[in-house]
Order: structure tokens, then C-alpha cells, then sequence
């Protein structure tokens, strides 16, 4: 048989019965529901790999010279797919494959399963490839495959009546920064753009009577959202495999636009003559850039604004893009009525001196590993003031030019929101003890400023951070190797998103999380898990079961077996 021959012949599905080619290999098996016995009939088995590298190759000698012909077969680096159909009991078999490593072997029943794959402990975990050596016959390769679930409901308008061809989004959260985000990358500001993230798993369009359904789901955290949702008051779904949810209902909000009117006066307390008023939106994340509404001029001291609709807002009068120039702020909801005579008054910027103290000697370190301090805006109206460099031994520091509003303090790299997971050597053991203003506990509560403060912020940095070192084990104590080991805060300091450490475990299914803050801890192992999710409230206490307490002190290390959290199903 010529070349082109055992090509075309290498390449063909398996479909019915056919004799193994001496050289091929083969492979049966079952497909079943997941879980169960239960065989599926009907569905597409598909085995895929690459075709390996084959080289073949002769050489010529001659008085100064050497030719050499290498040949490489036309089917190298191509796809290989071989594809079979479960009969009625199930079963599967696939002959005549070629030899090969990293074949992957996908199972297809739609829309009644998700696909799943040989190997796989859940349906959002990855399976195992298959090697496939020269007259192999692989059996009892078992697939097993998770029903999908249905999420449906209702947009209603407030009498009660379905609204029809409105869209209705289907989201996973994601997290950045410490925000749960219900958005695209494309849909945040600038400075974060590029991520590349969505978080979209379907849309559909209301009918008639205004029902929606999003069918054939893999188990999941889902929100739904319309183009009309309050992000901030939407609830989580927590769909599990096979389950119906048929009760969502939205009511559309009464429709109309809000008129808010005002005045503006100077530093002064005269009326200001030119200047401008931004509108945010106060509940969003300010990472997102429709977190500003509108924007409106200011003459003579006087404005008027129109809102989309009833909703809480943030009014910022300014008198240039300056973020060093006098600003003035009010908060402001909006409910059935327009609002009148909203007043706002311009103050200038300060300057914020403050103290250091370390507690335990740093390492030496280079000007690039220095601490650096940080506030960081809690909302989208205010900018950033400029960060300052810590001295690197007790002393003072001076914050210019900083705005009335709210942050949150940072000192990059070891007080950030999320921590970072790889921090300069220097620094592995290094945690913020305490930042305080007026006698307020910043760490705890937040930095809420209306005015300069009357004492200095005073920040104590302690080099003696607690250890917690270990393993992940299953039922059976078998370790297992990058699963995402993560230091929850107990009690009352969930709220400080610099507390939660996290770490992947290394091939012996070992972690080792330093430079914590002493207190208590619950610990978990996620097998698979979005990044983030473990600051979200809404996410962790469906896991708070499966934790592990573990009290962490100053200066000391603590061991701890975590037993594996599976991924969702």
C-alpha cells in the first residue's frame, strides 16, 4: 500500500465494526451519568491529539561535501481525531489509532450534558491524557458526565406585567483588587484595562410574557443582571449540578429621569462663578469607568442636573481636572421626587504628617525593596494622592495634598488588597501592626477624612510575622500539588482585605504562608477556585464548613493539615 494509502486510512473514524491494523492501537470504555451506573447512549466520544515528529533522512559523502536529505511525514504536527458513539448500554470503542502521547479523550451529549472529559473529578477540573503505544487495546476507560442545570425567571415591570425583548445576563463573578466585578475588562477604567477577563456565560432575550432560561449550566456562582440591575443588591445563585432554579424575578424599576438642582460655593464661602459637577454612582466598584454618570457646568454658583433615575449618587464640584485643586462633595439619594437647593462648599487639600516604627530589625535592603505608603480611593470621585516613600528606620513622613473622602491604607509590598503572593525576601516576614488617626484604628475601619487631622497617623510595622506551614490531603491522605491554600480572617476582620494570604502547595502538596498578622485564621484548599473569591462573603461561607481554625502568634509557626476542598459540582 502506498503512503498516501496508510495516510488516508490512519485518518478515518472509527465508525462500526473494523479490524485493528497491525501497528494501530484501540480503545473501549463506558459513559455514564456522573456520580452512577446510569450509561448514556448516543453520545460522541471523541479521542484528539497531535501527530508525533517522524523524520527520515539519508546523507551523501563525496570529496568536500556531505548532502543529506531529510524527509518529514506529510502528517506530522497535524490534529488526529478519532470519533465513536456510545450504543445503548453505554459502551464505546475506538480501533485503528494511531500511536501517540497526550491524547485527549472528550465525551459530547448535548444539550442534556456538559462535556466532559476521561479523568476528570468535576466538570470544571481538568482530566488526564491518555499515551497510546503501538498495538495498545486500552479498556474500561470510563467517562462520566454531569447533568447540566437551568436557571430561569421573570422581568416584570412594577404593575406586575412581563416585559418583553429585554436582555438578561447570565454572570460569574470575578474579583480585582479586592471588588467583586460583574464586568468585562473592556468596562473598567483605564488603568486596569487589558486584564482580559470576561466573566459573561450567556444572554438571552425576555419573550412575550417576559420569561428568560438559560439552560445546560455547569454548577457555579451566578448572578443575573439586566442593563437596569442594582449590582450592589444582586444575590447570588448557587447552582449545583443537575439542579432547576425557575423562581428569578426582576422588577424593572418606574422609569424616568430626576432632576437635582443646587449651588456651589468657594473656599470663600462666596458663589462660584465657573467651574463643573461630576456625578458618580456611590454603590459600584470605582474600578469601573460607568461609575461616572454625567457632568454639568457650575455658573454662578448655581446647577442643575438630570439623573437617569432613582439610585444613590456622588456629587463632585471642581474647578479644574487638577486633582491638587479644591473640590467639594455630597452625597445624595434619589428616590421618587427631584431633589432642590443641594449645596456643596469647596475646601482645599491637605497634608497628612505621620510616624513610623518597627518593631524587629529589617534586612538590609535596595531603594526598590522600600516601603512605600499608599491611600488608596474607595470611590470613583476621588483621585489618588501621591505615595510616599517610609523611612526606612523610625521616623516621619508627610502625605500631600490629600482630598476629603474615603481610602484605604496600603504599605506596598506587604499591605496590600489582595496581599501579594510573592513578596522580596526582605520583606517574607514582614506585616503592618497597627495604623491609627485621632485614635481610630485605619486597619479595621477605614480612613474616613473630612477635614485635616488633629494628631499625626502613626504606623507600627513589626518584622516577627507568624508562620502557618503544612500539607492538603484528601479523605484518603493523599497530597495533593497546586491547590490554592488560603488564610482566611476569622470573626469581625473579614472586612480587611490585607489579611487574606494565600499560596499555591508545591509537589508534595506542601505550603508555607508567612509574614502573617497574629490572630485567628480559618484555613481552606480549594481544588480549583476563582482567584480572589475567598474575600467574598458570599462565596466563603459555602465552604466555612470545610475549614481549618488555626491561631496564629507573633514570632511563631504553626503546622496544620487542610483536608481538600473539591472543585464545585
Amino acid at each position: 500500500m502506498t503512503r498516501l494509502g496508510i495516510l488516508f486510512l490512519l485518518l478515518l473514524p472509527a465508525s462500526g465494526p473494523q479490524r485493528t491494523v497491525p501497528g494501530l492501537a484501540s480503545i473501549e470504555g463506558v459513559v455514564v451519568r456522573a456520580g452512577t451506573d446510569t450509561p448514556i447512549p448516543g453520545a460522541t466520544v471523541e479521542l484528539t491529539g497531535i501527530a508525533p515528529r517522524t523524520v527520515e533522512g539519508s546523507s551523501t559523502a563525496g570529496r568536500g561535501f556531505i548532502s543529506v536529505d531529510v524527509r518529514e511525514s506529510e502528517s506530522d504536527g497535524k490534529v488526529l481525531s478519532y470519533i465513536g458513539t456510545t450504543r445503548s448500554d453505554g459502551r464505546f470503542e475506538i480501533r485503528n489509532i494511531r500511536p501517540g502521547v497526550d491524547y485527549h479523550l472528550i465525551a459530547l451529549s448535548v444539550p442534556e450534558y456538559l462535556p466532559a472529559q476521561y479523568g476528570q473529578r468535576g466538570p470544571t477540573v481538568p482530566g488526564r491524557s491518555i499515551t497510546v503505544v503501538s498495538g495498545d487495546h486500552l479498556t474500561d476507560l470510563r467517562i462520566e458526565m454531569t447533568p447540566g442545570a437551568t436557571i430561569s425567571g421573570q422581568v416584570v415591570d412594577s404593575r406586575g406585567q412581563g416585559l418583553r425583548n429585554v436582555q438578561v445576563e447570565l454572570r460569574r463573578p470575578w474579583y480585582l483588587e479586592g471588588w467583586r466585578l460583574l464586568v468585562e475588562w473592556t468596562e473598567l477604567a483605564g488603568r486596569l484595562q487589558g486584564v482580559g477577563k470576561t466573566n459573561r456565560a450567556a444572554t438571552a432575550r425576555t419573550n412575550a410574557r417576559g420569561e428568560f432560561v438559560f439552560s445546560g449550566l455547569a454548577p457555579a456562582q451566578y448572578y443575573v443582571r439586566t442593563s437596569f440591575s442594582d449590582e450592589s443588591s444582586l444575590k447570588p445563585i448557587n447552582l449545583r449540578s443537575a439542579e432547576v432554579i425557575a423562581d428569578v424575578r426582576i422588577v424593572a424599576p418606574v422609569a424616568g429621569p430626576r432632576w437635582v438642582t443646587g449651588s456651589v460655593r468657594d473656599t470663600d464661602g462666596l458663589p462660584l462663578r465657573f467651574g463643573r459637577i461630576l456625578v458618580f454612582r456611590r454603590d459600584v466598584a470605582p474600578v469601573y469607568q460607568r461609575a461616572r454618570v454625567t457632568a454639568v457646568p457650575v455658573q454662578n454658583g448655581l446647577f442643575e442636573l438630570q439623573l437617569p433615575g432613582p439610585g444613590k449618587y456622588v456629587l463632585t464640584a471642581i474647578l479644574s481636572d487638577d486633582p491638587s485643586a479644591p473640590r467639594g462633595r455630597r452625597e445624595i439619594e434619589v428616590r421618587d421626587l427631584d431633589l432642590r437647593d443641594i449645596r456643596l462648599t469647596l475646601s482645599d487639600p491637605f497634608n497628612i504628617p505621620g510616624t513610623v516604627v518597627f518593631e524587629g530589625a529589617l534586612p538590609p535592603t535596595s531603594v526598590s525593596d522600600s516601603l512605600v505608603l499608599s491611600l488608596y480611593p474607595m470611590t470613583a470621585d476621588l483621585p489618588a494622592p501621591r505615595t510616599v516613600r517610609l523611612p526606612k528606620a523610625n521616623g516621619t513622613f508627610l502625605l500631600e495634598e490629600v482630598l476629603a473622602g474615603d481610602y484605604r491604607v496600603e504599605v506596598l509590598p506587604v499591605l496590600t488588597v489582595p496581599p501579594g503572593s510573592l513578596l522580596p525576601a526582605a520583606f517574607e516576614n514582614v506585616f503592618v501592626k497597627s495604623v491609627t488617626l485621632d485614635g481610630r484604628d485605619l486597619l479595621n475601619e477605614g480612613l474616613h477624612l473630612e477635614a485635616p487631622p488633629r494628631r499625626d497617623l502613626q504606623i507600627v510595622i513589626s518584622a516577627n510575622g507568624g508562620v502557618i506551614e503544612g500539607r492538603v490531603v484528601d479523605a484518603g491522605a493523599t497530597t495533593h500539588a497546586n491547590v490554592k491554600t488560603v488564610a482566611v480572617p476569622s470573626g469581625s476582620r473579614r472586612n480587611r482585605g490585607d489579611l487574606y494570604k494565600f499560596v499555591s502547595t508545591d509537589d508534595e502538596g506542601r505550603f508555607r504562608l508567612t509574614g502573617l498578622s497574629p490572630g485567628e485564621y480559618r484555613l481552606f484548599a480549594f481544588e480549583r477556585v476563582e482567584e480572589g473569591a475567598w474575600q467574598d462573603p458570599e462565596f466563603i461561607r459555602l465552604f466555612e464548613a470545610r475549614g481549618v481554625t488555626v491561631r496564629v502568634e507573633q514570632g511563631q509557626k504553626s503546622t496544620v493539615e487542610i483536608p481538600v476542598t473539591p472543585a464545585w459540582n
